[in-house]
């Protein structure tokens, strides 16, 4: 009796414990990705370089200002596989061949900026001629394909394709990562 007692408290607790993996969160029903990035430079260069990413992003949609920062929505983004050696034989359509959108909230503070995005759900358009799955659009929001339907942890099962989308998502709001911009640019 005590066995058993003991394996489903473990059970629970290691339940509990997949609620946050790599900067995914789950929280009240609604998945979260945050990553805290550090600037050495002053707060008004932060906020006009995180001000140009986000101008800079093709996916970058509806961008408002906020006491704090900005808020605003994706669109269209994708994420770029090849980039992270992943073939498609081995990584799901979903971030091959999905066109992503969600919401995004930028907080800047001195020597850092705060990146959280939420709300991400994926399509993809089968061409009528694909043989391979049913005809017709595949989507839905990211937290079903990642949770069970309670919400409270990640599936096992996808935690070896999430630190695809969490390297991506470091990538495209890293300012550090944004080009200068050049003559023929203009």
């Amino acid at each position: 009796m005590i066995f058993i007692f003991s394996f489903l408290a473990c059970a629970a607790s290691a339940q509990q414990d997949i609620s946050r993996y790599e900067d995914f969160e789950l929280n009240e029903s609604e998945l979260y990705w945050r990553f805290i990035y550090t600037y050495s430079g002053s707060a008004d260069s932060l906020r006009k370089a995180v001000s140009q990413l986000l101008r800079n992003k093709t996916f970058t949609q509806n961008v408002i200002r906020t006491e704090t920062g900005y808020t605003g929505e994706l669109s269209h983004y994708r994420v770029n596989c090849k980039r992270y050696g992943r073939k498609y034989t081995n990584t799901l359509r979903m971030y091959w061949e999905g066109n992503w959108k969600g919401k995004f909230k930028v907080e800047v503070k001195e020597g850092r900026y705060r990146v959280t995005i939420y709300g991400l759900y994926y399509e993809i358009n089968t061409p009528p001629d694909y043989k391979h799955t049913p005809q017709g659009p595949m989507k839905g929001k990211y937290i079903d394909v990642l949770c069970g339907k309670d919400y409270t942890c990640f599936r096992k099962s996808e935690l070896g394709h999430m630190p695809l989308m969490n390297i991506a998502l470091k990538d495209e709001f890293d300012i550090k990562n944004l080009k200068a911009a050049s003559a023929d640019d203009w």
